[in-house]
């Protein structure tokens, strides 16, 4: 488990991807709601 107490950022590329879409996003969403994710924390997409 990560500490609570450092920012974290995760960077997808190829956001627009049925991958993202199908598998990563959920999975995400999953830890957000679980409570998973450190505080504060940003995820930064980007796709062509």
């Amino acid at each position: 488990m990560m500490s609570a107490d450092k920012p974290f950022s995760l960077i997808i590329f190829g956001a627009s991807g049925d991958l993202t879409r199908r598998k990563l996003m959920p999975a995400l969403w999953s830890l957000y709601a679980g409570r998973v994710l450190p505080e504060p924390f940003a995820i930064i997409a980007t796709a062509r």
